[in-house]
């Protein structure tokens, strides 16, 4: 039976979304600073289970800054929900990912800032910066 990857296995899954379409949304971007060029790219946010978006690179040269996709994410009473940060990706050796449970908030004073979130590709981690949250960031390693 072949293992699926993180992203595999959510889009396997029937979502069922009964809180509607989110009310908050921030462009993010990724850049490049782990040395080379990564290849393979797979870009996961996710508010809670309620919400998934997902896209796929092939290469983002050393130093590019890239958009990779609009997060879409809810704020306000009763809607304080963690915002999961997932990546995987090749450089010329091995296959890099983090953590599948690695979070940091989106509020909706970023959603207001029309700022992106940043996230940046450095060596052994991967930084999510919101426009006004605090940001955070996770290890990465390489995939067994």
């Amino acid at each position: 039976m072949k293992n699926l990857s993180y992203s595999e296995t959510l889009e396997n899954q029937t979502l069922e979304f009964e809180k509607g379409p989110p009310n908050s949304w921030s462009d993010v971007y990724i850049k490049n600073e782990w040395g080379t060029p990564i290849t393979e790219i797979e870009f996961i946010h996710r508010y809670e289970s309620d919400r998934y978006d997902i896209e796929r690179f092939d290469l983002i040269d050393n130093n590019e800054r890239i958009f990779a996709l609009k997060a879409g994410y809810w704020t306000g009473i009763g809607r304080t929900g963690k915002d999961y940060w997932w990546i995987r990706y090749k450089d010329d050796r091995k296959t890099w990912t983090c953590k599948s449970n690695f979070f940091c908030f989106l509020t909706a004073n970023d959603a207001k800032s029309d700022r992106p979130v940043e996230i940046v590709i450095k060596k052994n981690k991967m930084e999510v910066s919101p426009p006004v949250s605090s940001g955070d960031y996770v290890t990465l390693y390489p995939e067994a």
